[in-house]
């Protein structure tokens, strides 16, 4: 297995939108190669990382290169590139959520290597770009390639190989005596993965252009030091807060009733948790105000009730008099309910592995 390491400067401004849910956070950028589509019959060949500290001007760019198409050589490559992503919280791929993160699950199952799961978050810009995102109408396809090319990122991509060049080329390595032409295929090939990378990190503006709040509500995001988010749902008359335990698992439940406001679950063995809020319902058909203008329907979360403090999100939208404006009609106030849902779970986070 051959490791490069580059410390290069850091020239991309990720931009409100991601900062609103991921800023102050280790990041990765992840890509892998591999010599097929089913992981069960073909290799991982060429992991990619750029790494991102919060604060720093510099990024860590990290190639992992499969030298030998054998089980050792692979393994090797595997438990390199897994202690390298162990470090970071958030990882960002394209398409990764179908593709690479199952591609390397199954493959360190075989080979024996430690896989942590849900240990990151998965940020997948396709998955936001596709679902929440007006882009895809103005697009042939959703390629990483064609998006870097609508956003002008073309002329920053210096590899010209595709994914199935690729693999072949690396093919051509294994068959090539050492020499200046070997190496030199091993650099086409690797600059093809860490093109992909530094391609995707440059992307991570156009978040920017998804509608991110809905985005977050409907992808989840991480909390704390141990929780994150899969999911946020309004249900009837309840708020409801899903998502895995990173680090540190619980068991922990209680039941919504006079003493305790909310219904919370901590599942060990699963790594799961969900907390549902009561919401209370206000306005609606025939109710108006002082004014004479008809109120809509609203569903609130009363934090007082609630013993959540949101002194330091009362400025938003949606967040009025010490209640949170859940839904009004028919629309979600997702940009309120997300930052509510992050202060009840660090809350909860506070006290229950303070115990």
């Amino acid at each position: 297995m051959i490791h490069t390491k580059e410390i290069i400067k850091n020239t991309v401004e990720p931009g409100y939108a991601f900062d609103c849910y991921f800023g102050g956070r280790k990041v990765g950028i992840l890509d892998i190669e591999t010599t097929g589509l089913s992981p069960d019959r073909t290799r991982v060949i060429l992991g990619g990382l750029i790494t991102i500290e919060p604060g720093r001007d510099t990024v860590l760019a990290e190639e992992f290169f499969c030298e030998y198409n054998n089980d050792r050589d692979e393994k090797e490559l595997l438990e390199a590139y897994m202690a390298a992503i162990r470090n970071v919280d958030v990882v960002v791929t394209y398409n990764g959520e179908h593709f690479d993160i199952p591609f390397l699950r199954t493959r360190c199952k075989k080979l024996g290597v430690e896989f942590e799961e849900g240990l990151h978050y998965n940020l997948d810009l396709y998955r936001v770009l596709k679902k929440y995102s007006e882009i895809k109408k103005a697009l042939p396809n959703m390629k990483q390639k064609t998006v870097e090319s609508y956003f002008g990122l073309w002329k920053t991509r210096t590899d010209m190989i595709s994914g199935k060049d690729s693999v072949d080329l690396y093919y051509a390595f294994l068959a090539h005596k050492p020499g200046e032409g070997r190496e030199a295929v091993k650099s086409t090939i690797i600059l093809h993965n860490s093109d992909d990378c530094a391609q995707l990190h440059r992307l991570l503006p156009i978040l920017a252009k998804a509608d991110i709040h809905r985005a977050a509500a409907g992808l989840g995001f991480p909390v704390g030091e141990r929780l994150c988010i899969s999911e946020i749902s309004v249900e009837k008359s309840t708020l409801r807060i899903a998502g895995r335990q990173r680090r540190e698992p619980i068991d922990y439940r209680a039941f919504a009733g006079p003493s305790e406001p909310l219904d919370v679950r901590f599942d060990t063995k699963r790594r799961e948790f969900t907390v549902e809020v009561p919401l209370t319902r206000a306005g609606g058909k025939g109710v108006t105000g002082a004014d004479g203008v008809a109120v809509p329907e609203l569903l609130l979360a009363d934090a007082v009730a609630l013993g959540v403090d949101i002194s330091s999100i009362e400025v938003l939208p949606g967040i009025e008099k010490g209640y949170i404006i859940v839904k009004k009609g028919g629309e979600i106030n997702y940009s309120a309910v997300n930052v509510f849902a992050r202060l009840i779970l660090e809350k909860l986070e506070g006290q229950l592995w303070s115990k």
